[in-house]
């Protein structure tokens, strides 16, 4: 895409009379389609170059509008602001939604085709992946699954093993108990799926035989949503309104509004968090007594499972896990599973998530990982396949930070946004909307986004999805490249040394020597090249004087360049200083005409 912006010279020079000082000189021009200009400053330098400028815009074209990420056993998936979604990696069982059961190396759109699956014409507002099967909600509150449904957990009340493009959860009256709910938030598990609707009620459909659909019975499977049971006396969640949910292999938990855990399901390991190793079928209260748990006292604000323990965040940014504990998965310094809540090791020396205040925490296959305030990722627990991230394949019972060395890890400077855990890797979103992934070195040929068969010990890019009108394109990724350009169709200049902010919001660069005159600035990416026509002017003695636009630069343009070998003599400064003066009071009088 090719878009020009014309600020014409005279327009400039207009602007320049009425609102001098104002700092709108070059315009502000807000280029359609992924490149956004908005201010350049400074407008103007001398012909030399060397004059670094800085670009106000959006240069956010490396993720191209992700929003949110999603991974599951060997899969990922990526939510854009479009509300497309694309998945990659193992496709055996139809998780990547995308008509076909074969393995993608690089993003692949879902399948919305209309005729073809249940999502055409939807916005899509979240994702969530499973082990073999991935769901998604639209804005409407409607439920969407595709993949692995040999235990029901697509939730279609189909008996149909496998679907590879996407089908509506059923929500028919008389077959389920989410006939008429709007949802809000799902979540997925190894072979059942949950789902909270706008009243804070929670359904779930799959497998069922440790009771983590949470209805109060142990059958086989359920092929449509259920309501987990709340009915007084048989459970803890009797008058509690669910703000959040999470799922593990065989066991799922809730959070309630007043920063309350409650889960059910298999507790073999102490996953349940209730001080007992019981199976329950209907949700029990996470242990939170004095003495007996670190999280007495505590609000919690955000929850997730692995396969069989679980993390919750509270409100001062502390983590907190309990149940399997062989990886050191916990991330107490130890592996000795828990079946309350122990506090993840913050102790100085002992790991290097000390005095971190952490955003949000992410559990999975016998690892676990967190995002701190400032956008840095910390993993702890299994890392035969590089899921910690670190470049080693060292298990740690305590927080590690994932490599972001200069030269070594992609993620070197980047501000994560997000992270999200699978099976064998886990990836991270950052504030430019670029995805990276690590992990999968040991098993299943990698399989994280980057067009290869090869895992990785430390953050690489995945291929870029590059989205701006719903499409499907194939983006730069992390070896994006901006090029800008200063010419006036004469022979270009290239504005050098570009770097782009970490929140793609600004970029810098250093102009190279061109003639005087007012010159177009061309910002390119080998998909896109927007120009912004008379963005910047070339001076013969930019500097002499302010600096600033004003009468010496007026006059600067009135008189010709002194070549340099003819001296000015005190007398003559003394000419220019009245000319000069002139010239302001007539710009004075000028500005008071036009007010009058």
């Amino acid at each position: 895409m090719k878009t020009k912006i014309n600020i014409s010279k005279q327009l400039k020079t207009t602007i320049l009379v009425l609102v001098l000082g104002a700092g709108v000189i070059g315009g502000i021009a807000k280029i359609a389609g992924a490149l956004t200009v908005t201010s350049v400053d400074p407008e103007k330098g001398p012909v030399s170059g060397g004059q670094e400028v800085t670009v106000y815009g959006n240069f956010r074209v490396q993720g191209s509008g992700v929003v949110q990420i999603a991974t599951g056993y060997e899969h990922t998936c990526a939510l854009v602001i479009s509300g497309q979604v694309y998945c990659w990696g193992s496709g055996y069982g139809g998780q990547l939604g995308d008509a076909s059961n074969a393995d993608k190396l690089v993003p692949a759109s879902v399948n919305t085709t209309a005729g073809t699956g249940d999502m055409n014409g939807k916005t899509i507002t979240q994702i969530t992946a499973g082990t073999y099967h991935t769901c998604a909600l639209d804005n409407l509150g409607q439920v969407y699954c595709w993949g692995e449904n040999a235990m029901g957990q697509l939730g279609n009340n189909s008996p149909v093993y496998n679907i590879n493009t996407p089908t509506a959860v059923n929500t028919t009256a008389g077959t389920g108990d989410m006939n008429g709910k709007t949802i809000t938030h799902i979540a997925t598990g190894t072979h059942h799926t949950c789902a909270l609707d706008t009243l804070g009620q929670v359904y779930c459909w799959g497998y069922a035989s440790s009771g983590q659909i949470g209805d109060g019975t142990t059958a086989p499977q359920r092929n449509t949503p259920v309501a987990v049971n709340t009915t007084a006396g048989t459970g803890d969640m009797n008058g509690k309104t669910i703000a959040q949910i999470a799922t593990g292999f065989f066991h799922t938990c809730a959070l309630d509004t007043d920063g309350r855990v409650y889960c059910w399901g298999d507790n073999g390991w102490g996953q349940l968090g209730d001080n007992t190793n019981t199976n329950s079928t209907t949700p029990v209260a996470v242990n939170t007594t004095a003495g007996t748990g670190a999280m007495n006292g505590k609000v919690i604000t955000q929850i997730s499972a692995g396969p069989s323990h679980t993390c919750a965040l509270d409100t001062a940014g502390q983590v907190y896990c309990w149940g399997n504990n062989s990886n050191g998965q916990l991330g107490d310094n130890s592996t000795v599973n828990s079946n309350i809540p122990v506090a993840v090791n913050t102790t100085v020396g002992t790991g290097d998530m000390d005095g971190k205040i952490i955003a949000q925490v992410a559990a999975r296959v016998s690892f676990t990982c967190a995002l701190d305030t400032l956008g840095q990722v910390y993993c702890w627990g299994i890392n035969n396949n590089n899921q910690l991230g670190d470049g080693s394949t060292t298990d740690s019972a305590t927080p590690v930070a994932v490599n972001t060395t200069a030269g070594v890890s992609a993620m070197n400077n980047k501000k994560i946004t997000q992270i999200a855990a699978g099976g064998l890797q886990a990836c991270a979103l950052d504030v430019a909307g670029q995805i990276y992934c690590w992990g999968q070195t040991l098993y299943y040929n990698g399989k994280l986004g980057n067009n290869s068969n090869t895992g990785s010990p430390v953050p690489i890019c995945i291929h870029t999805i590059y989205d701006l009108t719903g499409s499907e394109l194939q983006g730069p990724g992390c070896n994006y490249e901006l090029a800008v350009t200063m010419d006036a169709g004469g022979t270009p200049a290239p504005c050098i040394d570009v770097v782009i902010a970490s929140d793609g919001l600004s970029l810098t660069c250093t102009t190279t020597a061109h003639s005087a005159g007012y010159v177009d600035i061309t910002f390119s990416d080998g998909i896109n090249e927007e120009i912004l026509v008379g963005g910047y002017e070339y001076l013969e003695r930019y500097g002499e004087g302010s600096g600033d636009e004003g009468p010496g630069d007026l006059l600067d343009k009135l008189l010709p360049p002194n070549t340099g070998n003819m001296p000015i003599s005190a007398e003559a400064g003394g000419t220019l200083g009245v000319v000069g003066i002139g010239l302001a009071v007539g710009i004075a009088v000028l500005v008071k005409m036009k007010k009058a």
